[in-house]
């Protein structure tokens, strides 16, 4: 799918491509150093004595095979921590979608909770006129009822979470199952939420996903006039060559092929008109 990658857009792609990267990272981190510790295996020197020279290893006072046990068990605990970071990541440029479309004039609800977590869809999609994807926006709502089971309520499974998950359909459940390489099942141990690296997978998956919905969305409900203008100020904040140059010129009708994709294909007249309307250009001649 093309898609428009706008100021925001990617800025939003940016920070989840890090924060995936910063979760596997640490991820990778904890195995190698799990095998490392196999050398130490059955040692009776705890870390900082056998590594002083690693900065805070202190911090971590335990014997190898104890360290080496949990940093296998690493997995869930990143999971835990994945969820709520991806969601973090992903919310915010939901918000400025509804924005979005605010600005270009369509009716959006601003009650109290329109913008909460677990509004905030609905609100863009009822803005739009257009019916929420049914593929992936309730997976969004497992993510955002297991995020919350985890934060609000230490890990202990709740009547939301139950409930999200029995509202699953037969695709949805079996998409989650894909993500997750696990059952639903295997989520819960005694009443309890367990994550596993699959978890992780699906938080930056699924909204991976819902956001290019988003950015489809937009594509369709932002005016072609709207976007012309969107794409001259998005290239001149960082412009190198001077207004009303023909570097200038040349170098926003390059700019606008290479970002403004999803079918958009922006005219050079329709760029002029909003250079002109932005007071960006100001020379006779375009």
């Amino acid at each position: 799918m093309s898609e428009i990658n706008f100021g925001r857009y990617r800025e939003y792609v940016a920070a989840r491509v890090d924060a995936n990267n910063a979760m596997i990272a640490l991820l990778a981190g904890s195995r190698l150093a799990a095998h490392s510790l196999q050398l130490h295996a059955g040692s009776p020197h705890q870390l900082p004595g056998l590594f002083p020279a690693v900065k805070d290893i202190d911090r971590f006072n335990l014997l190898p095979d104890h360290a080496s046990e949990l940093l296998l068990e690493a997995d869930a605990h990143l999971s835990a921590v994945a969820i709520p970071y991806a969601l973090a990541v992903y919310e915010a440029f939901v918000k400025d979608a509804v924005a979005m479309l605010k600005n270009e004039g369509y009716t959006v609800a601003g009650d109290r909770n329109a913008l909460s977590a677990g509004r905030m869809h609905q609100t863009l999609f009822d803005a739009a006129g257009e019916p929420q994807p049914e593929d992936v926006i309730p997976l969004f709502h497992v993510l955002r009822c297991l995020r919350n089971a985890q934060i609000h309520h230490a890990g202990t499974v709740t009547r939301e979470v139950t409930g999200t998950l029995s509202a699953m359909s037969e695709q949805q459940r079996g998409r989650w199952e894909s993500l997750t390489m696990g059952s639903v099942e295997a989520m819960i141990v005694g009443g309890k939420l367990h994550f596993s690296l699959g978890h992780l997978v699906a938080a930056f998956a699924v909204t991976k996903e819902a956001a290019r919905r988003i950015n489809a969305l937009l594509g369709q409900k932002i005016s072609r006039r709207s976007w012309a203008i969107i794409a001259v100020s998005d290239f001149a904040e960082d412009a190198a060559h001077p207004r009303n140059s023909r570097q200038w010129k040349r170098g926003l009708e390059g700019f606008s092929r290479f970002h403004y994709l999803g079918g958009l294909s922006l005219s050079s007249q329709e760029l002029e008109h909003a250079a002109r309307e932005s007071g960006l250009w100001t020379a006779r001649a375009w």
